[in-house]
């Protein structure tokens, strides 16, 4: 689910949050706010790129240290298909009060942890409210979506995944009374604000894209409507748009790691082309940095400093292609039929299933190699039918001008996201290799 585009920021995602709902089947198009630099991540992995093979074949990874489970399946929302959950702990800076908090749709499409105030109850109290050195005002949040928008406070929180932690991270807590209401630069042009697990998805979104931060160098230095200054750390009667330094911004929990910290490999088995009623896969924390996270022979694909790469796609291509957990199904600029039946405009349903080839490359001066794969869209009314299924590989959704392979590419692979490091905005990059499950 990748953010819009505020000024000078780096990137623009589309998403689907609160329109995974199968039983409403709208469409809507959520975005937020994207870009990053600062400090955290680095090393491990190589930076080159290479021809893909169809021979290279992975596994997905036993449980260890470093390894999260991802649960597709049904979500606080009972009609959410293709939602990524994971289990994570919210802690208040170097203390025991904690909240375990499930449900937390697992993002590569975003950057930093946005929880709502329902799911931290204990810790809720106890994390402590950033505070802008230049102003001393308290730092209020906005994540600004096409079909709506978050608001809430900016709190430090410990964050622990599995075995490894994450101290003083700063993160979102959406829907916090101590935030007052949005200010009309944050809501305008949506009457949707999320405030719960249903009407979001999840209890939580976690942001693991290839940044470090969310927009660093240019909300540093430019007011944006990404953040926002209250007088008060109780109540925001007035709160004024504000530049914030790179250390206070949303940031990439991985990145503050003390190992491990350096990008994510997502691990999703092979499911049926019918759907499956769930899956089962798994978030490895590191690349290259243990015996579990190796490359390998994954075709590795340099990502340029949006995180996008070139993708042709039936004969167009489009140098803003992205891969996205946090999209439910493809988003893709093609002529497939589409679906007559009320609550599904603009849904592809082909008469029968239609194979489509892509072939990604680098935006990347001087880099080489290419990754070609190819995915099926199927009839969205018959595949979903009236089953109890929440996870699909072949669903997609017409959208003009965009190349978004959501989490039905995943499906059956092994997708590295290698950060982005201190030194340089475009030296992350994407690896891809099929898995055995």
């Amino acid at each position: 689910m990748r953010f819009s585009s505020f000024p000078s920021v780096r990137r623009s995602r589309l998403s689907t949050v609160s329109t995974w709902l199968v039983g409403l089947l709208a469409a809507c198009m959520l975005s937020a706010c994207g870009g990053g630099g600062g400090g955290g991540g680095g090393g491990g992995g190589s930076s080159s790129s290479s021809t893909s093979t169809s021979a290279a074949t992975s596994t997905i990874a036993a449980a260890a240290s470093n390894v999260l489970t991802i649960n597709v399946q049904q979500g606080p929302e009972a009609g959410l298909i293709n939602a990524p959950f994971v289990t994570i702990t919210v802690c208040a800076p170097n203390s025991s009060t904690c909240d375990t908090v499930d449900n937390v749709i697992l993002d590569t499409g975003s950057v930093g942890l946005r929880v709502l105030a329902s799911a931290v109850p204990n810790s809720l109290s106890a994390l402590s409210r950033i505070q802008l050195a230049s102003s001393s005002q308290y730092l209020a949040v906005c994540g600004q979506f096409l079909s709506g928008y978050t608001w809430g406070t900016g709190r430090l929180a410990d964050i622990k995944m599995s075995g490894e932690s994450a101290s003083s991270v700063p993160i979102q807590v959406i829907a916090d009374s101590a935030a007052g209401s949005a200010p009309s630069g944050c809501s305008s042009g949506s009457a949707n604000n999320y405030t719960t697990a249903a009407s979001m998805g999840g209890n939580a979104i976690l942001g693991v894209e290839g940044m470090i931060l969310d927009c660093g160098s240019a909300c540093a230095a430019t007011p944006t409507s990404s953040y926002w200054g209250c007088t008060s750390a109780t109540a925001c009667a007035s709160p004024v748009s504000t530049a914030v330094p790179m250390s206070q911004q949303m940031t990439n929990p991985v990145s503050k790691f003390a190992v491990n910290n350096n990008g994510v490999i997502i691990e999703m088995p092979t499911i049926s082309d019918s759907g499956a009623a769930t899956a089962t896969g798994a978030v490895v924390f590191g690349v290259g940095t243990q015996s579990n996270n190796a490359v390998g022979s994954a075709t590795v694909l340099q990502t340029d400093s949006a995180f996008n790469f070139k993708s042709t796609y039936n004969g167009t291509t489009n140098s803003s292609a992205f891969v996205d957990t946090g999209s439910s199904v493809y988003y893709l600029d093609d002529s497939i039929a589409t679906c007559t039946s009320s609550g599904l405009a603009n849904w592809f349903c082909p008469t029968s299933t239609v194979t489509r080839s892509a072939t990604f490359s680098s935006n990347v001066s001087g880099a080489t190699g290419t990754y070609a794969t190819s995915i099926n869209i199927a009839n969205a009314s018959s595949t979903i039918g009236s089953k109890n299924y929440y996870a699909f590989n072949d669903l997609g959704y017409k959208q003009s001008g965009t190349m978004d392979f959501g989490l039905p590419f995943f499906y059956g692979k092994n997708v590295f996201v290698k950060m982005e490091t201190a030194s340089g905005l475009a030296n992350g990059y994407l690896a891809f290799i099929s898995n055995v499950n």
